[in-house]
């Protein structure tokens, strides 16, 4: 349904319905299973068959109560609903519910106090809920819990490590505020992450609040949580620690890593040897001020399958001169050292220079290696004045970004020469007032 017109009305007896305007007509239907809404500003008193409700997106400020009334819904998508800040007390009702995708619900604050009622519940989404700071009360209780995207350790209301005991999860889960964690000794059995076969995503995260304790407990806490070997992507997010534990060096039990991330990790100086995992594709290392090297290794066949690299802060970093396959990379808040030390990335497709604010030239030899870049993106780096001769060998170069860099005057002449170009991009660029003629 598009758009309401007289002859646009569902009869009685339809089940499925996906409906892109608040319609009062489908207040006439006697069996609805299925609602595909984009647009709703009333109760569910009506719709008590429903099965599945897809209101993602759907511009939702206060879900009504009568949500408790839909007592056979399986799936509930509520999805992208960015002012959504509660959830009535009568969602937990829904004994029957399955599915609850609260994704990218980036206000919601507070989850309803009985969620432990709703026995059948497998997949529990919540992916970016950002002002989320509390689980609801012994959430553990919900023992055919399969998906649980996000877990965040809270003592006062019962749920600790030891709410993941009993549970069998798979899929992605993120554990938030382990800076809470209130006897690290009991955390190893009590998390059992090691016995969780279906997990391929594990993310661990410290609050700012771990700032002001001691990082002797972080490591202590971070050394009990050690994963499966199934895992295939690992988060540490703001561990205030200063080394990690053995298990993350542990490249047998790690073999099958596809993607790591450590991100605020600043006390620590070095990081786990992953240049030996074969299967590693997408590194990302930002926030690490301490951090000198990627890797101790210097033979060749470092990072054999390393296809995207993200650096960003870490100011005292030099770039590793062989990454073979490496085809994406992303430089942000960093050195000239670190650039200037790229121009053995020959299989490099797409660079991005973000908000390095100290380099005022582009370096000149480490552009001349980069054979196969075809897209260059420079943003906000405030002092740059000059692109650097080195530009016209970017003889692959298809798209050119300039964002936000108040210093640069001009282009190279050397432009002429990137006979591939075929998108120029310049904003924000306040003093540059005249184009090159080779354009």
């Amino acid at each position: 349904m598009e758009i309401e017109r007289p002859n646009n009305k569902p009869n009685k007896s339809v089940h499925h319905v996906t409906s892109v305007y608040d319609s009062k007509t489908l207040e006439n239907v006697e069996s609805l299973r299925t609602l595909f809404v984009k647009a709703f500003s009333r109760d569910f008193m009506k719709f008590s068959t429903l099965r599945v409700l897809d209101a993602s997106d759907a511009s939702i400020v206060e879900l009504p109560s009568s949500i408790g009334n839909l007592i056979h819904l399986r799936y509930l998508n509520l999805s992208e609903n960015y002012e959504l800040a509660t959830l009535p007390k009568s969602l937990c009702n829904l004994l029957n519910l399955q599915t609850l995708d609260l994704n990218d619900c980036w206000r919601l604050r507070s989850l309803p106090n009985h969620m432990r009622r709703m026995i059948n519940l497998r997949h529990l989404f919540m992916e970016g809920c950002d002002d989320l700071t509390e689980m609801a009360p012994e959430i553990g209780q919900l023992t055919n819990l399969k998906s649980l995207s996000v877990f965040i350790v809270d003592g006062r209301r019962g749920n600790q490590l030891g709410g993941l005991q009993g549970l069998n999860l798979g899929g992605k889960l993120y554990i938030k505020h382990l800076e809470r964690v209130e006897n690290w000794e009991e955390a190893r059995e009590a998390a059992n992450l090691a016995q969780k076969k279906n997990l391929y995503s594990l993310g661990l995260g410290w609050g700012r609040e771990s700032e002001s304790s001691l990082p002797e407990n972080a490591e202590r806490v971070l050394d009990t949580l050690k994963p499966h070997p199934n895992l295939k992507e690992l988060i540490i997010q703001d561990y205030p620690g200063t080394s990690f534990p053995r298990w993350m060096s542990d490249l047998e039990l790690l073999q099958n890593l596809v993607r790591v991330s450590l991100n605020g990790c600043k006390n620590c100086q070095s990081v786990p040897p992953y240049s030996r995992l074969h299967w590693l594709k997408h590194l990302e290392i930002s926030g690490m001020p301490c951090l000198e090297r990627l890797s101790r290794e210097e033979e060749k066949d470092v990072f054999p399958c390393l296809s995207r690299l993200i650096i960003g802060d870490c100011p005292k970093l030099t770039l590793m001169s062989c990454l073979p396959s490496l085809k994406d990379l992303q430089v942000n808040g960093c050195s000239d050292v670190l650039l200037s030390s790229i121009s053995n990335l020959s299989a490099l497709k797409s660079l991005k220079i973000w908000r390095c604010d100290e380099i005022e030239s582009l370096p000149e030899q480490g552009l001349q290696g980069l054979n196969s870049l075809r897209s260059l993106e420079v943003f906000d780096c405030r002092k740059l004045k000059s692109l650097s001769k080195g530009l016209q060998h970017l003889k692959a170069l298809d798209s050119l970004s300039l964002f936000g860099s108040h210093e640069l005057v001009s282009l190279p002449e050397g432009i002429k020469h990137l006979h591939s170009l075929r998108y120029l991009r310049i904003l924000g660029n306040r003093k540059l007032v005249v184009l090159p003629e080779a354009l």
